[in-house]
């Protein structure tokens, strides 16, 4: 299995190879004043933002294993709530495994599942709401619970920008150039 990191890692390593190959030219002010960004010919700063868009496609076919984030829980029994499943303040990946355990065992899948505990590796996948639990957030341990179905409330553009374009931003914005393709007014009158 391909993690989020190890995809963001080999992203980050084409993003160098590519500046390496296509050195970024000095802005030069314009006729009004304002800096403009100097493209190498090879358009560089359009590649990488096809190469982004290409990223997410991509992104978005993968399953919900693949995309979520790992991290270690501890403090569930600290976070949990009888009357609200979990406290106020309580750490989305633990917020998530909360969520996780509640529906699990509502939906009598603790044959199938094991319940998460103090010290357990686990992933956690933003959703959009609304959805049929009325959270932002599931964990799971390895296999994301189908049953629940919460397959297409995951927030797959979210998991995107987080752990993907959110790394390459703070690259991207120390050469000046965007993550995505922006059209201004400008551009329409030259």
């Amino acid at each position: 299995m391909v993690s989020i990191f190890l995809i963001a890692l080999i992203t980050t390593v084409i993003l160098v190879k590519v500046l390496i190959t296509y050195p970024l030219s000095i802005s030069q002010p314009s006729e009004r004043g304002m800096h403009n960004e100097v493209i190498s010919s090879s358009g560089t700063s359009i590649k990488v933002i096809d190469f982004i868009e290409n990223c997410r496609k991509e992104f978005k076919a993968l399953p919900p294993e693949q995309i979520a984030f790992p991290r270690s829980v501890s403090d569930v029994v600290k976070y949990k709530s009888y009357s609200n499943i979990y406290s106020k303040g309580t750490p989305i990946h633990c917020r998530g495994a909360l969520l996780f355990n509640h529906y699990i065992k509502q939906n009598k899948l603790d044959n199938k599942y094991s319940l998460i505990n103090n010290g357990e590796k686990i992933k956690f996948i933003y959703l959009k709401k609304p959805n049929i639990i009325q959270e932002n957030v599931i964990s799971f341990i390895q296999d994301f619970p189908h049953e629940l179905g919460l397959d297409k409330y995951i927030d797959y553009e979210l998991q995107f920008e987080k752990s993907f374009v959110e790394p390459l931003k703070s690259i991207l914005d120390a050469i000046g150039w965007n993550i995505e393709k922006k059209i201004n007014l400008e551009e329409f009158f030259l």
